[in-house]
């Protein structure tokens, strides 16, 4: 059995007052961890409200979210988190900020995996924004987690530097194997990278599966009707 993040029934409602918003309608789902799952969707549908649930960041208001391991048994996962911004320590250098947990990169395989060992002793305000992330990137996987939860971590970017870090994050989930649950509202990002696409809309969810090998031509005739499907049914 592979390891699995498995949503039961899961709901999410926020309350203002006496007002109550229903975010997440009784979600049935699997997650696998040895792939790359999308979660994509418009802005304020439930994306990140569903990573921080998956992060234990954010209780369920019923249902039930358990991981399992290889012996198909419950058990906790270890879980790394990069954000939409970098969130370095400006007082500390590349590599200090990336073992700033406590978790050592000794050999420096962290920062040879991001490309950035040449910068490992430059302070953040001397990085772009594409090397801030790939050191919250090399952060992340510096406390070996079985999954990383990313919440739209290149929207800031510009177009080629975004091009090239997921290119950098198919790099390393081929040399990690790790588990990558990344949040999205762009569909040509999520099918550039996604093996599994989660589409959120009206609280609920409709899943995609991709099997086409890296690195994808967006303008494969398969991937144009994935994708007016995807717009379908998020206008929908």
């Amino acid at each position: 059995m592979k390891n699995m993040y498995k949503l039961k029934n899961l709901q999410k409602i926020f309350k203002d007052g006496e007002k109550e918003k229903e975010v997440l309608k009784n979600i049935d789902l699997e997650i696998y961890n040895d792939k790359i799952t999308v979660i994509l969707g418009k802005s304020g549908c439930g994306k990140t409200t569903l990573l921080r649930i998956i992060a234990g960041l954010e209780n369920i208001s019923s249902g039930e979210i358990d991981f399992y391991n290889k012996d198909g048994e419950k058990s906790s996962s270890k879980i790394g988190m990069v954000f939409q911004e970098s969130r370095l320590m400006p007082w500390l250098t590349v590599k200090e900020n990336i073992e700033i947990h406590g978790f050592k990169d000794r050999d420096d395989k962290y920062l040879k995996m991001v490309d950035l060992l040449e910068s490992k002793n430059l302070y953040p305000s001397k990085l772009s924004g594409g090397m801030a992330q790939r050191v919250a990137i090399a952060r992340a996987l510096t406390y070996s987690p079985d999954t990383l939860l990313m919440d739209e971590p290149f929207s800031a970017l510009d177009y080629f530097t975004r091009l090239k870090l997921q290119n950098a994050l198919l790099k390393i989930y081929e040399e990690t194997k790790v588990g990558i649950i990344f949040v999205t509202h762009n569909i040509d990002e999520a099918i550039s990278i996604g093996h599994n696409i989660v589409v959120i809309n009206d609280g609920n969810i409709s899943a995609y599966e991709i099997d086409k090998k890296y690195p994808r031509d967006i303008e494969d005739i398969q991937l144009i009707r994935l994708k007016k499907e995807i717009l379908n049914k998020i206008n929908s």
